[in-house]
C-alpha cells in the first residue's frame, strides 16, 4: 500500500521467443538441427497462434525453408501478428 492510501497492483508481462524443441510436444515442418527446429512454412500457423505470448522466434533458416523466411517477413511487415 502507497503512503497515501492508495492500493498499486503491479503487471507483469513476460515475453519470450517461441522455440520448437526436439521431442513430442511440438511437431517441426522444417528441419532439425542440434535438437532446435528450423521452422518450415507449415510451421507459420502454429507461430502466428503463439504471436500473443512470444515476441521473438527461433529459428528460420533461409537454405532449410525459404518460402518460410519470406513468408514470415510479410506476415510482420503487413502487421498480420498484431490480429
Amino acid at each position: 500500500m502507497h503512503a497515501s492510501g492508495r492500493i498499486y497492483q503491479l503487471k507483469f508481462f513476460f515475453w519470450s521467443r517461441f522455440t520448437v524443441w526436439k521431442g513430442p510436444s511440438e511437431p517441426c515442418h522444417g528441419k532439425f538441427k542440434r535438437d532446435i527446429c528450423n521452422l518450415g512454412a507449415g510451421d507459420l500457423l502454429t507461430v502466428l497462434a503463439r504471436s500473443k505470448s512470444h515476441l521473438f522466434v527461433n529459428k528460420f533458416d533461409s537454405s532449410v525453408d525459404p518460402l518460410a523466411l519470406q513468408c514470415w517477413g510479410e506476415i510482420v511487415e503487413g502487421g498480420a501478428w498484431l490480429d
